[in-house]
C-alpha cells in the first residue's frame, strides 16, 4: 500500500532495471516494492522492517506506505513521511490507512499519526 509521491522513481527504476527488475507498471509504488525486494535478495536474513528502512532512504518525496512480504506473512511494516498514516486495531486484525474514513466500518480504535 503506497499514498503520495516518489520524486526519484524514474532514477530509482532505471538502477533497479540494470540489477534485473522486471517492472509490470508505470507507478512509483512498484519502485518501492522491488526496492525492498532487492535488500531482501541482497541479504535474504534481514528483516523485513530493515529492509524498508534501508530502501525508504533511498527515497525522495512524501508517502505512507505498509508492506507485507510473503516470507513473513505475519509481520506488517508500516511508514510515513510529510503523508498521514493510521493503524486501525480491530477483533484480531489491524488495518494501515492515510484517512480514517477509509477503517470507520471496521474500527472505531485508531492511532493516527500526522506529524513528521
Amino acid at each position: 500500500m503506497h499514498n503520495g509521491i516518489i520524486e526519484n522513481y524514474q532514477e530509482l527504476r532505471r538502477d533497479l532495471e540494470k540489477l534485473g527488475h522486471v517492472f509490470r507498471s508505470e507507478t512509483d509504488t512498484e519502485t518501492i516494492v522491488h526496492l525492498v525486494e532487492e535488500f531482501k535478495n541482497k541479504n535474504p536474513e534481514l528483516p523485513l522492517e530493515e529492509a524498508v528502512r534501508l530502501s525508504l532512504l533511498t527515497i525522495r518525496g512524501t508517502y505512507g506506505i505498509a508492506v507485507i512480504d510473503a516470507r513473513e506473512p505475519q509481520k506488517l511494516v508500516a511508514a510515513r513521511n510529510f503523508s498521514p498514516l493510521l493503524l486501525g486495531v480491530g477483533e484480531g486484525e489491524y488495518f494501515v490507512a492515510s484517512d480514517a474514513s477509509a477503517v470507520l466500518k471496521h474500527t472505531k480504535q485508531a492511532d493516527i499519526r500526522t506529524s513528521c
